[in-house]
């Protein structure tokens, strides 16, 4: 890229928000495949449990339903927290990136 006239700024600002929109989608992702999972399980966990013996004449289903809460202000922070942390992880790849002579990395490549 500094080949082709990126200064370093420029280098490390595509690399930063390439990491920022990995984890914009990730956290997105990850947050509604959680919820669909816990309602999966709750829907595979809500079945009926008999109360008593089988042989008495009083012996009932009882149904217990489990019903997940999700809180906006936790679901928020957690895709905040996907976002930094990917920006965190991205960092040092992209400061390096930016550090490298471009002699190098055409040898490389």
């Amino acid at each position: 890229m500094k080949a082709l006239g990126f200064n370093r700024r420029l280098i490390l600002g595509l690399f930063l928000s390439e990491a920022m929109i990995i984890g914009i989608l990730g956290g997105a992702i990850g947050l509604v495949f959680g919820m669909g999972l816990s309602y999966g399980m709750s829907a595979l966990l809500g079945r009926s449990i008999l109360i008593g013996n089988l042989s008495e004449e009083g012996a009932r289903p009882f149904s217990l339903q489990f019903i997940p809460a999700f809180d906006p202000s936790n679901l928020f922070s957690t895709w905040i927290l996907c976002m930094a942390l990917s920006m965190i992880a991205g960092f040092y790849p992209s400061w390096r990136a930016s550090r490298l002579d471009p002699v190098v990395a055409l040898r490389q490549e």
